[in-house]
């Protein structure tokens, strides 16, 4: 009895493993969608801004330094996205250092982002 009480204690430790992984992995894809949504939608944003700043430059509406002013903040949107995207890259990257799984399976969930 005591080797198939051993073996039945193994398999559930590598169920339970398993199951954590995963859910540590579900968080994380949930964590990285939800801080590059709300940047990307600031970048998003900001371009519109620039679009609405374009036409009021034309019209005379707003001098030339706020519309500059408008671009700088348009384009520190999109440096705020672009390093949000690479720094959740680089912690799943971490992560899966870390905890032993292959980069090629990094590598799958990355590519089925695009």
């Amino acid at each position: 009895p005591f080797p198939d009480k051993m073996m039945e204690i193994l398999c559930n430790m590598i169920l339970i493993s398993s199951t954590m992984e995963t859910f540590s992995m579900y968080m994380i894809s949930y964590g990285m969608r939800c801080s590059i949504s709300s940047t990307e939608e600031a970048s998003n944003l900001a371009r519109e801004s620039v679009a609405e700043a374009k036409r009021n430059y034309r019209l005379a509406t707003i001098d030339f330094l706020v519309f500059l002013t408008v671009q700088t903040s348009q384009l520190t949107a999109d440096q705020s996205f672009f390093q949000t995207e690479y720094n959740t890259i680089l912690a799943m990257t971490n992560y899966f250092i870390a905890s032993g799984q292959p980069l090629t399976k990094l590598i799958d969930l990355l590519g089925e982002k695009k």
